[in-house]
Parts: C-alpha cells; sequence; structure tokens
C-alpha cells in the first residue's frame, strides 16, 4: 500500500483508527496485519510529505528547557506553571533565565506534578 495524497492519508489515518477500536487487544491477527501494513504506509507518507519539525522534536537538555516544553505540551503560561507547582511566578521567570537553580522540593514537585524523569531531574540540577 502506498499513500499518494492528503486525503489517502486522512483516510487511512480514519481506517487504523477504526481497526484498532475494533481490535484493542490485538487478538486478531489478520487485523493486526492489516495495522501493520497500513501503519508502514502512513509513516512513509509522513516521513515525505511533512516537515522535519513535526516529527522530530528535540528532547529537552536542561531543566529550563524541560518546563518549556511541558508549558507547550500542558498550554500553560509562567502564572499557570507557578500556580500547578505552588511556587511564586517570579521564581519560575528567574529558573527558565537560568538564574535560580531548583531545589529538592522544587524537583519533587516537577516530578510528581508535571511528570519529569526524576533521573532527568538529578542529572540536570
Amino acid at each position: 500500500m502506498k499513500i499518494k495524497t492528503k486525503s489517502e492519508y486522512t483516510a487511512a489515518i480514519k481506517k487504523l483508527e477504526t481497526w484498532a477500536q475494533k481490535n484493542p487487544d490485538g487478538n486478531d491477527p489478520e487485523t493486526n496485519m492489516k495495522m501493520q501494513m497500513i501503519s508502514e504506509a502512513i509513516e512513509a507518507y509522513e516521513d515525505k510529505s511533512l516537515p522535519s519539525s513535526f516529527r522530530e522534536i528535540p528532547q529537552p537538555t536542561t531543566i529550563p528547557d524541560a518546563l518549556r516544553y511541558k508549558m507547550y505540551e500542558l498550554n500553560l503560561d509562567q502564572k499557570d506553571l507557578a500556580k500547578k507547582l505552588g511556587i511564586a511566578p517570579t521564581r519560575i521567570s528567574e529558573i527558565l533565565s537560568k538564574k535560580r537553580k531548583i531545589n529538592l522540593s522544587l524537583a519533587k514537585k516537577l516530578h510528581s506534578k508535571l511528570g519529569l524523569d526524576p533521573r532527568f531531574i538529578l542529572e540536570k540540577a
């Protein structure tokens, strides 16, 4: 199977979603094979047609980058992020501008409230 147009791509996505709903446990080998084939066609189309910025999202390498990524992902501004973490907005600003490092209390909140990997937090703090 080869996807050549945007409309074929959209139809393939819908078909894949339908098959996934009908076979949520993956117990039907025939449906699994169809899903694998259409997934590969979708991926090939995306690799060829979508800009690389959509395919490759660089992983954050610093705590401020990770916070910016989470802000984007959760659609939060600095004030909302501060509220979610239970800290002052000025402190978020200082961390994002690399004027302040995180402390143990904030490190725990970054993991529990934002789901940041504790290993990443320890390595980058």
